[in-house]
């Protein structure tokens, strides 16, 4: 079932971290895992032989930056040397929960985004590496009464607005501070809402260094069938913990800010 093949592709996320980084699941201290099915199942059966401490967390399109902004801070408070974090999701289980399930067939409409299978995984560690988690601004609820349950890159956008906000007032950095500013998946609609809003009521361009995750995981005009483009927990996941990390590594970017 794809609950199983979720559960295996959480397992070979982690396999696939410990050999790369070079640790054994007995040095891990906390795990914090996350997905969308209910009582979070992939996370849970997927990391339950890993880790001294686990931390399951429902944050859905949030997961991934999430669990890093909780993992962060139980290594700055001294609490633990090292922290696992790992996200999954699963197009046909998820689909079949939020949505309708894919063999009914149901047309999706264009605004709809589609959901990400795959699963991804990164250490942080209190050792210095290359790259570093540097700060970390919590964003709130903010529901601009937008009903279209087919459209959630526009009903998250304003969420996005108001943390992007909050962040440079509380860092007092601003747009030209980052080499890239990322959302998770608004999708080709909510990603211009986004552009629109910053542009025209805040005088904020974002055209030089904004994308998103959920436009750049897919060939949106080779991929028709994912419409606005992807979604879920692993979307973000899957652009930040490969392609972007590499571009850090290899210091292509310098600062990047992550707003799932």
């Amino acid at each position: 079932s794809s609950v199983n093949a979720e559960i295996k592709l959480v397992k070979d996320a982690l396999v696939m971290l410990m050999k790369k980084v070079g640790v054994n699941k007995r040095d891990i201290d906390l795990v914090v895992g996350g997905d969308l099915l209910n009582q979070i199942t992939a996370s849970t059966y997927g990391t339950y032989s890993v880790g001294k401490s686990f931390i399951g967390i429902y944050g859905a399109c949030s997961t991934s930056v999430l669990g890093m902004i909780i993992g962060s801070n139980f290594i700055d408070d001294k609490r633990c040397n090292n922290a696992c974090v790992v996200v999954s999701s699963h197009n046909l289980s998820s689909e079949k929960q939020f949505r309708n399930p894919i063999e009914y067939g149901a047309p999706r409409p264009s605004g709809t985004t589609f959901t990400a299978t795959g699963s991804a995984a990164c250490l942080l560690t209190n050792k210095k590496t290359d790259v570093k988690v540097d700060s970390a601004t919590l964003g709130k609820i903010v529901d601009y009464n937008q009903d279209d349950v087919n459209d959630m890159g526009r009903v998250m956008a304003p969420a996005v607005i108001e943390t992007l906000l909050t962040h440079f007032k509380d860092t007092g950095r601003k747009v030209d501070d980052y080499d890239l500013i990322l959302t998770g998946d608004l999708g080709i609609y909510g990603k211009a809402l986004l552009e629109d809003y910053m542009f025209n009521v805040h005088d904020i361009d974002l055209s030089n260094n904004y994308n998103d995750c959920g436009v750049m995981l897919y060939d949106l005009k080779e991929q028709e069938e994912v419409n606005a483009g992807g979604s879920g927990p692993v979307c973000s996941a899957l652009v930040n913990f490969s392609y972007i990390f590499d571009q850090l590594k290899k210091k292509k970017l310098k600062r990047v800010l992550l707003i799932a």
